[in-house]
Order: structure tokens, then C-alpha cells, then sequence
């Protein structure tokens, strides 16, 4: 797979990503202001939130290593990092997100 290749799939899944954005967003457009972005600042919401995304994606991923006689968790704490981060950045510091993701992931 070619750098070209890796930056056209990126491209394609920010744009799966923002089209659906758009469309739900024109969908809430009459809500109340403030209503329309659901971040995972609620403090049972979101942890409940969190909690059942670290247990779908470890059951995948055990699935996973178990079908392919692997030990490795590098993909369940990958993705846990992923997703703690992705969920900190609208409600935490933007910089440190991106630092942290950054260090985590180059």
C-alpha cells in the first residue's frame, strides 16, 4: 500500500465523517443552541459511555487475538488511547489532545 493509498482512505473516512456531521446537524438545526453536539462531558453519560466502548472493543479485540493465537493488546490500548483522547479534546485542552496523540502514536 502506497503513501497515496493510506492518505486517500484518511481522506475518504474524514469525509464519511463530516458528511454525517452535516447531515445530522442540518436535521438538529431548530434545537436549542448548545444541543446539537453531544460531548462526553455528562458526568454518568459519559463515563457509562466510555465504559461500553472499552468493553466492545476489548471483546473484539480478544475475539480477534484468540482467532489468530496472538497475545498481543497493542490494537485494545490503541484503541482505548483513541478514544480517551478523541473524547478529551472537546471538553479538555485541544493542545495536550493532539500532543498526546501525537507522542502516542508516532
Amino acid at each position: 500500500m502506497t503513501t497515496f493509498d493510506i492518505l486517500q482512505r484518511l481522506f475518504l473516512a474524514l469525509a464519511i465523517g463530516l458528511l454525517i456531521g452535516v447531515e445530522r446537524g442540518w436535521q438538529e438545526r431548530a434545537g436549542q443552541e448548545g444541543s446539537r453536539a453531544a460531548l462526553l462531558n455528562a458526568p454518568a453519560g459519559g463515563y457509562l459511555l466510555g465504559l461500553a466502548f472499552a468493553a466492545c472493543l476489548a471483546l473484539f479485540e480478544w475475539r480477534q487475538a484468540r482467532a489468530a493465537a496472538s497475545n498481543s493488546a497493542t490494537g485494545t490500548i490503541a484503541g482505548l488511547v483513541t478514544f480517551a483522547l478523541g473524547a478529551y479534546a472537546p471538553s479538555g485542552n485541544q493542545a495536550l489532545a493532539g500532543a498526546a496523540a501525537w507522542a502516542a502514536f508516532d
